[in-house]
């Protein structure tokens, strides 16, 4: 009893469904709004795309773009309330803890965004195509919320959206535009150590004017084809095979949760 009072005082699932009764409630007609708006500027886009060449996948990039753009900028924003002077300490102060108040709006703009999108696209594709289809007699192909293609993307979506929501948290104002400068400063960062330790190692492949033609080859076809001094190299193809590997790891494991604890205790220092 002891034990599950203890863990109720951290983590409770009535306080966080309260909290995400509260988001919802908070947010739903922005959302509706948000989604009618959209809705019909797709609904009108795709009839007029009728006039050209229908068959294609139109609605596809419609969908990253959601998820790509919608969903980062609002993911950037959830934690606003918090950095205000006049919601912030009673945001704070509101029954739950930390990690509730987390959990929720880590559901609300990761699992909750993906799936709503993925809803929302085939919704309005399928309302999309029977007006073509009554109206043209054909139309583009329709969007399959299942697709394994369509669910690797919002895999992806959930990735990068955890590093928007520690800069919800991170980042007072203007979070969205903060979050990407500071993302592409840490990538150019990586991008230079990474060619420093190439330019290292593969020192005899750069010439005063740039690159070898193997170097060349080695990028522009296959790690096995390529040749060092005469030989394939098998270790070049077995360490791009390591190196991918590890990029994997990196970024499906362990990105999102060190986000997601930075973003807790950096959440507990603005509770401070």
């Amino acid at each position: 009893m002891d034990e599950r009072n203890g863990f109720e005082a951290v983590f409770s699932p009535r306080r966080l469904f309260l909290l995400l009764k509260r988001d919802f409630v908070h947010g739903y007609r922005g959302v509706l709004v948000a989604m009618a708006a959209v809705g019909g500027v797709l609904l009108l886009i795709s009839l007029l795309s009728m006039l050209g060449r229908p068959g294609g996948d139109f609605y596809t990039p419609f969908y990253v773009g959601l998820l790509a753009l919608g969903g980062l900028i609002s993911t950037s924003s959830v934690f606003r309330e918090a950095h205000q002077a006049a919601s912030g300490p009673f945001y704070l102060t509101l029954p739950g803890t930390l990690l509730e108040k987390l959990v929720s709006k880590l559901l609300v703009s990761s699992i909750g965004f993906a799936a709503a999108t993925l809803l929302f696209m085939a919704g309005i594709s399928a309302l999309s195509e029977l007006i073509n289809r009554a109206v043209f007699g054909a139309g583009h192909l329709w969007f399959n919320p299942v697709a394994v293609e369509n669910l690797h993307r919002a895999a992806i979506y959930l990735v990068f959206q955890s590093i928007y929501l520690l800069g919800s948290i991170w980042f007072r104002k203007v979070a969205f535009l903060k979050t990407v400068l500071a993302q592409s400063i840490i990538g150019m960062a990586v991008v230079i150590v990474m060619m420093v330790i190439f330019r290292l190692v593969l020192g005899s492949l750069f010439t005063r004017g740039g690159m070898n033609l193997d170097l060349g080859r080695m990028f522009s076809g296959n790690f096995s084809q390529f040749s060092l001094n005469g030989q394939n190299s098998a270790v070049l193809t077995h360490g791009a095979q390591v190196f991918g590997t590890i990029f994997r790891v990196c970024f499906w494991a362990l990105l999102a949760p060190f986000c997601w604890v930075a973003a807790y205790f950096r959440l507990r220092e603005t509770e401070v």
